[in-house]
């Protein structure tokens, strides 16, 4: 994503690059910005053959009416059956030029759905901070660690002085580490934005990836999902497309959502699985391994696609 003009929001966005201790998960206080109601699901372990619903969200931003209506009504549409296990997962905070709205909308709207539908969510939001990715848990609430965006593009990933960026969010990649979260009871991995510059591709040999500054390495390989969530749509995608098949490789699911600023919805919404794309926001393209819908709002207010898997198949 293109940095903002805004010294402040630029900040909020990518981070303060000068402050070497900076933590990539780190205690909110966000329970202080809303009023939570305790979720009144109890918390039980999910069963080996029961389904995770996952449900990723892309939202229009040339829309002139971005109200909280809009959420509300995505949320009826996927929410309205009732689901044991269901995540949604939300693409990034998103501003206009003059920075006067956010998108999407606030947390309070957010978690009152939550609670209202029964379902977990990662999604970002702006405060007094910065802007941050945070969890809602359906059984536990909003969770306390929240996860800034680290860098944006490969220029500033490249840069000597940021090499201690890469270097702490390759860390945070690795097991254990604080890229690795937990939604709805599944163990999922966080790519912010651009931070997918922190893998490389190599041009001479068919755009082949790497994790830049780490040949030979690999990031995540202890869960079975990882989620780039961004703010707008990206470029590049003959590089994009390699780096998500590799952070599909080995029977994962790699799944990215954005705010679709385009007259079409195809790079908004993809989903891979094992090195392959199964659907994008176009349509369904593979379906036999997995059952995978998109639904489609009948204003164009929002798409998202609904993969469907098992348990055991995310442990």
């Amino acid at each position: 994503m293109k940095k903002s003009n805004h010294p402040q929001k630029q900040m909020d966005l990518v981070g303060n690059i000068n402050n070497k201790k900076k933590r990539l998960g780190s205690q909110t206080k966000l329970r202080d910005f809303i009023k939570e109601d305790a979720p009144s699901v109890a918390a039980r372990e999910v069963l080996p053959d029961e389904e995770v619903q996952f449900v990723l969200m892309s939202f229009r931003l040339d829309q002139d009416n971005l109200c909280d209506d809009t959420y509300r009504a995505a949320c009826e549409m996927l929410c309205g059956e009732t689901h044991k296990h269901r995540i949604l997962l939300q693409p990034g905070v998103a501003e206009n030029q003059t920075f006067t709205w956010f998108w999407p909308v606030g947390t309070e709207v957010i978690t009152k759905q939550a609670r209202e539908y029964g379902f977990s969510a990662l999604f970002e939001t702006q405060l007094s901070d910065g802007i941050r990715y945070h969890v809602y848990d359906r059984h536990g609430g909003i969770q306390p660690d929240s996860y800034p965006q680290v860098f944006a593009g490969s220029q500033e990933a490249n840069a000597k002085k940021n090499q201690h960026l890469v270097q702490d969010l390759f860390n945070a990649c690795q097991k254990d580490g604080s890229r690795i979260l937990t939604v709805g009871g599944v163990k999922l991995g966080l790519l912010i934005c651009g931070e997918n510059n922190i893998l490389y591709n190599k041009q001479s040999d068919g755009n082949r990836v790497s994790v830049r500054h780490h040949p030979g390495s690999d990031i995540f390989d202890d869960v079975r999902v990882v989620l780039n969530g961004s703010h707008t749509v990206m470029g590049n995608w003959g590089k994009l497309e390699r780096r998500f098949e590799y952070l599909s490789r080995d029977k994962r699911f790699m799944f990215y959502t954005t705010n679709n600023t385009k007259s079409w919805w195809t790079t908004s919404l993809r989903v891979y699985y094992d090195g392959q794309r199964l659907a994008d926001g176009k349509g369904v393209w593979k379906d036999d391994l997995y059952p995978i819908k998109m639904v489609e709002d009948p204003q164009d207010r929002f798409r998202a696609l609904v993969v469907d898997v098992p348990y055991r198949d995310l442990s």
